[in-house]
């Protein structure tokens, strides 16, 4: 995290080859999944960072991806948006998944976000639905990095 947090571009490669070892302490992977994203913003975009880190079909690694477009506020093309929402939208409203494209959407406007954001706002989990509707506001929380 550190690495993409200082945009230490060089750290890449080393990045995504960890990203693609098993790992027993697979929150390493959220971690590096934030990195990527984070350093890719900064190098090929966010579109291709983003689907790099789907594509490894690991759910900790999309889930430290989508932190990063949370936590750096993006509001990405409407492909990428398209591409995070295909990803969770047809998970259970209770997946812990959803919960950073829930907070990134703060940002994003378009039908469909909405409609997301008013399911994940049905959610038995509380800290979901809470983000769920400051999104429909258009308001971004306060997170913490971990």
């Amino acid at each position: 995290m550190a690495a993409g947090t200082c945009r230490y571009t060089p750290a890449a490669p080393l990045l995504r080859d960890l990203a693609e070892r098993p790992i027993k302490a697979t929150t390493l992977y959220l971690a590096l999944g934030d990195a990527i994203v984070r350093l890719g913003v900064a190098q090929e975009g966010t579109r291709e960072s983003i689907s790099w880190c789907l594509s490894r079909h690991n759910p900790m690694l999309a889930d430290g991806a989508f932190r990063a477009v949370a936590m750096l506020h993006l509001t990405p093309a409407s492909e990428v948006i398209d591409m995070i929402l295909d990803h969770v939208q047809p998970l259970a409203p209770s997946n812990g998944l959803r919960f950073w494209p829930t907070a990134a959407a703060a940002g994003w406007s378009a039908t469909r976000v909405r409609a997301f954001l008013k399911e994940c706002a049905t959610s038995p989990q509380a800290g979901l639905v809470h983000t769920a509707l400051a999104s429909l506001d258009g308001k971004h929380q306060k997170h913490h990095l971990l």
